[in-house]
């Protein structure tokens, strides 16, 4: 009996919640509509929003009015961007909705799109649909401004991450890679957005994820690894040229990021067809002294190189004896295929007498 009542209870708690929201609906669209006629109302609805019970916030975060009211207003709005660049405490969430109903407004009017046609067709010029319309500047200065009130919460800024040049989301970077996991796929789907602008290509994004450090930037490695492994999940964007493209750049960079050889590994099983360019990175590698680099490069190529027989044996033939000794030492069953390959007649002339004699060390060891 005391369930029953309890559970009559909450559905009469539920439906009370249920109209109190819908009321409460009913008045915002109200509101919403005087601010659409005059503007300067604007920062009253967010104050009316901090100050509102969290049960009843829905009517006015999760209502088309005020969706409908953001789009019609615009990002040129002064009296919306002054709200959105210092709102009243506890009107966070309606800001962060606001900044993301304005990011997303990419179309223009058919008034302006005519307009643009005919500014063109006078011009002499083609035409051609207009591209996405950016972020003002005067936006994007009041949401950096949010951001950094809030301890530079980052999740403010990835709805108007397209916006933003390359040096700037260069810059935010580490902290992109070090939000939760939901918080940077939200910002890779920003910049991989199939709707320009795009500050940074997709190697450009692949490059800037391996430049952000561990000890430097703060960021977990695991967070850093889990990074670059969304790229992979995403191979419509990231597919093997972009990969390739990425990867051509970073092997002539001075350090090598710490998980490049990890990505040459991860790109390869991805991509199948970069099995021959994977072979070429492990030349350049080798004529940089792969072997004098970082022990975990050095390891990592020694991997990759496994991964590559028998195709990379001629390379391993040719590093310093001590060097393929070591790769030996760390994968010796390496050592009898790599001594069958080097025995063949067709090969055997080119191969020096020290490679020889490190690929026979086991056999010497054993007499």
């Amino acid at each position: 009996e005391a369930a029953e009542e309890a559970a009559a209870r909450e559905r009469m708690t539920s439906v009370a919640v249920g109209d109190a929201v819908r009321a409460t609906a009913r008045h915002v669209a109200l509101f919403c509509a005087l601010c659409n006629r005059n503007n300067s109302l604007l920062p009253r609805l967010f104050d009316f929003y901090a100050k509102l019970p969290e049960i009843l916030r829905p009517a006015v975060v999760e209502g088309v009015a005020f969706d409908s009211l953001v789009r019609h207003v615009g990002p040129a709005c002064d009296a919306l961007v002054a709200a959105i660049a210092q709102p009243p405490s506890g009107a966070e969430t309606l800001v962060r909705r606001a900044v993301e109903v304005l990011a997303d407004m990419s179309e223009y009017s058919e008034a302006e799109a005519q307009a643009l046609a005919a500014a063109a067709l006078e011009a002499g010029e083609e035409a051609k649909p207009p591209p996405p319309k950016q972020a003002p500047a005067a936006l994007i200065a009041a949401v950096e401004k949010l951001a950094a009130a809030n301890g530079d919460d980052v999740t403010y800024l990835v709805p108007l991450l397209g916006s933003f040049d390359a040096k700037r989301v260069k810059a935010l970077m580490p902290r992109l890679v070090g939000s939760a996991p939901e918080i940077f796929s939200a910002a890779l789907d920003r910049l991989t957005a199939s709707i320009p602008p795009k500050p940074l290509t997709a190697p450009e994004i692949i490059v800037a994820l391996h430049d952000v450090d561990p000890a430097r930037d703060g960021v977990p490695l695991k967070r850093i690894i889990d990074a670059c492994g969304a790229c992979f999940e995403r191979p419509d964007v990231f597919p093997a040229e972009a990969l390739a493209a990425a990867l051509q750049k970073m092997v002539e960079f001075t350090p090598l990021p710490l998980l490049f050889m990890r990505t040459v590994i991860q790109a390869e099983t991805a991509a199948p067809t970069l099995r021959e360019f994977t072979l070429g990175l492990l030349r350049t590698l080798a004529r940089r002294q792969v072997w004098r680099m970082d022990p975990k490069i050095w390891e990592g190529f020694a991997r990759c190189a496994k991964r590559s027989a028998p195709r990379s044996f001629p390379l391993l033939c040719e590093l310093p004896p001590s060097a393929l000794g070591e790769m030996l030492g760390k994968f010796p069953a390496m050592r009898q295929p790599l001594l069958a390959y080097a025995s063949a007649p067709a090969v055997q002339s080119g191969i020096s007498r020290a490679i020889m004699a490190v690929l026979q060390e086991d056999k010497q060891q054993q007499g």
